[in-house]
């Protein structure tokens, strides 16, 4: 331990967390059994954080907006393009408010998974609003999507093969505590 202004701290230690074992406490009878010790998720809140939920209501409060007036020319594809923006801002708000290894790396994925969805989306987009849905046939959207496909594929996978990332340590940086990543 070390001393702070604060009072006594531990270290930080980030490890594998640890397995479910028989709680050696006596259940009460109630229908909540004490089979298991239970874990108490580490949250983190930030200036960060706060900015990318805002972002995520603003674009979901969009949607909601944007939502009756569907059938005017691209607002289909512009319903896409802001579900995957509130997708990707409540996402890594939840990645960034992640302490526990687990979820933090569950949470990479969903920014992940809207940045690669993104980009076509909002080709598609342009190409409705700006008049020009004669490129938009099924085999050019399938050539525009297969990529994003593969990569949603890899990116779901990740954890078995480490191509797009590898997983890394613990790092304090101001304001938030993330995870070192490599990238593959």
């Amino acid at each position: 331990t070390r001393l702070s202004a604060i009072g006594p701290q531990k270290p930080f230690v980030v490890g594998p967390p640890p397995p479910l074992r028989a709680s050696p406490r006596k259940t009460d009878g109630s229908f909540i059994t004490d089979w298991c010790d239970r874990r108490v998720m580490a949250w983190q809140l930030s200036p960060v954080i706060y900015a990318l939920l805002a972002a995520g209501v603003v674009n979901l409060a969009l949607f909601t907006v944007t939502w009756p007036r569907r059938d005017v020319t691209g607002a289909r594809s512009f319903l896409l393009v802001i579900g995957i923006i509130s997708f990707w801002s409540f996402g890594g708000a939840l990645r960034y408010a992640a302490l526990d290894p687990a979820v933090h790396w569950t949470m990479y994925v969903i920014p992940y998974l809207a940045a690669v969805l993104g980009p076509p989306a909002t080709f598609t987009f342009v190409l409705e609003y700006t008049g020009r849905e004669e490129w938009l046939t099924r085999r050019r959207l399938a050539l525009l999507w297969a990529f994003p496909a593969c990569l949603l594929v890899a990116a779901v996978t990740n954890r078995a093969h480490e191509l797009l990332w590898q997983y890394g340590p613990l790092v304090r940086t101001s304001p938030v505590v993330i995870y070192d990543i490599s990238l593959g």
